[in-house]
């Protein structure tokens, strides 16, 4: 789920509720895309750091796509969207 929340006149913070779940959520889904998951990817980054499951997420990921390859790809466009600022960020 997603929400938008006014802060003040002019800015809004927007984040994913409960992104890790969004992420394996959205990794059942047929036509997915790796940079569709590399943004929610970097949502839980920005939003849930050090505390995600990321054994579990990377875990997933590396099930969906075989190889190496798509998750080192997955974490390259997430840092990249967190290094440029996602909205709300």
């Amino acid at each position: 789920m997603v929400g938008i929340h006014d802060l003040e006149e002019g800015s809004m913070n927007f984040e994913i509720h409960n992104p890790q779940a969004q992420l394996l959520s959205e990794l059942q889904f047929p036509g997915i895309t790796q940079a569709s998951v590399a943004i929610t990817y970097a949502y839980v980054i920005a939003q849930e750091g050090d505390a995600a499951d990321w054994r579990a997420l990377n875990d997933a990921i590396r099930r969906r796509w075989k190889g190496k390859s798509a998750l080192a790809r997955i974490k390259e466009m997430a840092w990249r969207h967190v290094d440029r600022g996602l909205p709300g960020y």
